[in-house]
């Protein structure tokens, strides 16, 4: 995995982390499958037991409701945990390569703060 892939994986991994209040104890030497399955289990509990908020999440994280509701259709390719679960990630992935292509050292102040 080229270097520039690999730091993406353990940002969007330190994300989901911190995000989904999972405990991963290796977060560098983590695939993005096993992130995948990893979050699928926790879309999964959310599922069976509070929809709304699973879809609260998705909301908030601003995942395209369009892709959540093929997710989520009885014909989809692959179970609806495991298709939101890389819908999760692969969103967080382009937030953070949007925020590294439009974000700048000059954007912070002198105590490293970002300025709006």
């Amino acid at each position: 995995m080229k270097d520039n892939e690999h730091q993406l994986l353990v940002q969007t991994v330190d994300f989901v982390s911190k995000e989904f209040e999972m405990l991963i104890e290796t977060p560098e030497q983590i695939t993005e499958e096993e992130l995948r399955d990893i979050l699928a289990d926790q879309v999964l509990y959310w599922i069976e037991r509070n929809l709304e908020h699973l879809f609260a999440i998705l909301y908030r994280l601003d995942v395209e409701e369009e892709l959540v509701h093929q997710a989520f259709a009885p014909d989809a390719p692959e179970p609806a945990n495991l298709a939101v679960a890389q819908l999760i990630i692969d969103r967080e992935k382009q937030k953070i390569l949007s925020r590294q292509k439009y974000f700048t050292q000059d954007d912070e102040d002198d105590y490293g703060v970002r300025r709006w």
